[in-house]
């Protein structure tokens, strides 16, 4: 069974939401790529990063910086 760890993406920074509500949000201190790295040392083949803000906006918004993350390591990203 592969299990897919989770980076949330909202205003560039990792959150939570609380029970899908956009006015419910948990801020973590980690960076999103020391988060990727994280879940890489740890031994995850993939990483699902989800874009909050697009979701939020109906279009893309974290484009750019899921770009970089996808780059900075080598996992499998969805």
């Amino acid at each position: 069974m592969l299990i897919y760890p989770a980076i949330d993406l909202k205003d560039g920074v990792c959150v939570r939401l609380m029970h899908g509500k956009f006015d419910q949000v948990t801020q973590y201190d980690e960076q999103p790529a020391a988060r990727l790295t994280a879940f890489a040392t740890e031994g995850a083949q993939w990483i699902h990063i989800v874009d909050l803000d697009g979701a939020e906006a109906g279009e893309a918004r974290q484009h750019g910086l899921i770009g970089e993350l996808t780059q900075a390591i080598d996992v499998k990203i969805q």
